[in-house]
């Protein structure tokens, strides 16, 4: 590490300790206790019952992550994976809730449903709180793609059904897994677009829905059916006589069942038919995704407390068309945090892909920089060796993100962090 930045924590923690000598001794006040031996989790859709007894017992619940929050605070006062989760823990007295959630969501991921819960307690000075059951409901939605054996004999090997909710999956004429997708809060669109060669004729139809809600399953077919002989005005007839042909039901939580024998409710054929077809837009992709990764207490929506033992601060960027900038803005209510960046340049805007004269001093920090950044669709931001830096210095501080993809594309990310 950089000699300069090996000093600048030394200072820091000096700092603190001169600071800590002056601060007036808090009365400790009287905390209530917390069993969480007595929580169990149960999944909406499932029989099997998950508790803490068994958790230990074979039973995988590594994905399952439980956070404790004081009243309506955004940041958690405690959070563990359920396999790691203590049988008692000690809180100051007040209103609490567990939120409970089976992994960090993404925005579309094969093959892995998401369930998330709540519960509401309190704690009271002297006592036990017992939580008990945690329920929780199936919160992304499910897609899966059914091929027709006869389509699958006309259509060319790359033909493909391409899903876009919050994120796009590809569904091939082999893909037998489901997709689940997020649906952000205000979000209820789908785009359904079907790209592939029948008969040796290409052939596309697009459709889109906007009453999607979490907790469905939509069950996409797709198959094909012969043209009548005689083509609508100003149509031709297709040589093959194919004609593609679609349906979907949709399960919902609570039992219902939608049926629709067909989405195609304008079928474009490959050799005209004369009509128009109205083509609804197609959602705008972000040029990167952020994922937290390596410690269930990183919160990249809310604020997160900054301490030693804080753990990991690593985000994981995720940028299909490859990275070209990523232009980072580090901001304190703290003057001094500040004043100790200057020293090496960090209290301006940077960029990691053309970091100057500061790559050295950000490598030393573990960042990365230059080619492991350029190009890149995969990329580390960790800035896990600022988190003992911003703990000695009280105040707000944020790190504002800003991934431009090689299409001009841009994705902005802000991380907060506080210093008490």
């Amino acid at each position: 590490m950089n000699k300069n930045i090996v000093k600048l924590l030394l200072g820091a923690a000096l700092m603190l300790g001169v600071t800590a000598c002056i601060q007036k001794e808090e009365v400790p006040k009287t905390e209530g206790t917390l069993n969480l031996k007595s929580l169990s989790v149960v999944n909406d859709d499932a029989a099997k019952i998950i508790t803490f007894e068994n958790s230990r017992d074979g039973v995988d619940v590594t994905d399952y992550i439980i956070e404790i929050y004081n009243g309506t605070a955004t940041t958690p006062v405690k959070a563990w994976s359920f396999a790691a989760m203590p049988e008692i823990v000690t809180l100051t007295p007040g209103d609490y809730r567990v939120d409970v959630q089976s992994h960090k969501v993404k925005d579309a991921e094969w093959d892995k449903p998401y369930f998330k819960g709540s519960q509401s307690f309190k704690v009271v000075s002297g006592q036990i709180t017992d939580i008990g059951e945690v329920l929780c409901r199936f919160a992304s939605v499910r897609v899966s793609v059914a091929f027709s054996d006869e389509l699958k004999e006309l259509a060319s090997p790359d033909t493909k059904v391409t899903v876009t909710g919050a994120a796009a999956l590809n569904f091939g004429l082999d893909e037998t897994r489901s997709g689940y997708f997020a649906v952000p809060e205000g979000q209820s669109t789908m785009i359904i677009e079907f790209n592939g060669t029948l008969s040796g004729v290409p052939t596309k139809y697009r459709t889109i829905f906007t009453d999607v809600e979490p907790g469905q399953h939509r069950k996409l077919s797709f198959t094909t059916k012969k043209n009548p002989d005689i083509p609508a005005d100003g149509g031709t007839i297709n040589p093959a006589g194919i004609q593609l042909d679609a349906s979907m039901v949709t399960e919902t939580l609570d039992g219902g069942v939608i049926i629709e024998e067909s989405i195609i409710k304008n079928p474009t054929r490959p050799w005209g038919d004369g009509g128009s077809v109205v083509t609804p837009p197609t959602p705008t992709l972000p040029a990167a995704t952020f994922e937290a990764i390596d410690n269930p207490n990183f919160n990249l929506d809310g604020v997160n407390t900054a301490s030693d033992s804080f753990g990991n601060a690593i985000v994981r960027i995720h940028c299909s068309e490859g990275v070209k900038a990523l232009e980072v803005t580090i901001e304190s209510t703290s003057d001094n945090f500040m004043m100790a960046l200057a020293d090496f340049g960090l209290d301006r805007p940077f960029d990691l892909a053309k970091p100057g004269a500061l790559k050295d001093a950000l490598s030393g920090l573990g960042l990365p920089v230059e080619e492991q950044v350029v190009g890149q669709t995969t990329v580390d931001f960790n800035i896990t060796n600022f988190i003992g830096m911003i703990a000695l210095y009280p105040g707000d501080h944020k790190f504002t993100l800003k991934v431009v993809d090689s299409k001009g594309a841009e994705a902005p990310l802000v991380l907060r962090f506080k210093a008490l």
